[in-house]
């Protein structure tokens, strides 16, 4: 998973153009290549370059490690006294879910 506004596509031949430039061996399925414009969502919605709650919500999308309910959840308890950050955390995540 990678913070980029790139495609996958694009960021996986970027990633294979390198290794093979560099003599590299590359293993990389491109299937297992995701990005997420992380940094742009949370310019946006949170006004600023933090971009944690954010890129979690793209894991969310792409590996089964935790759901979204379970990420607003935690978000959640970790902001439930700053209401306003919260928000904007919550819109982010769900911003990002969205468009991966």
């Amino acid at each position: 998973l990678i913070n980029s506004p790139k495609t996958n596509q694009e960021v996986f031949q970027e990633l294979e153009a390198t290794a093979k430039k560099n003599k590299q061996k590359f293993e990389i399925r491109k299937e297992n290549v995701f990005t997420a414009p992380a940094t742009e969502i949370a310019l946006e919605f949170i006004g600023k370059n933090l971009v944690n709650t954010v890129i979690l919500g793209a894991l969310a999308k792409h590996s089964s490690l935790f759901s979204l309910e379970s990420l607003k959840k935690a978000a959640t308890e970790k902001f439930q006294d700053k209401k306003k950050i919260l928000e904007k955390n919550l819109i982010a995540i769900q911003k990002i879910y969205e468009t991966n």
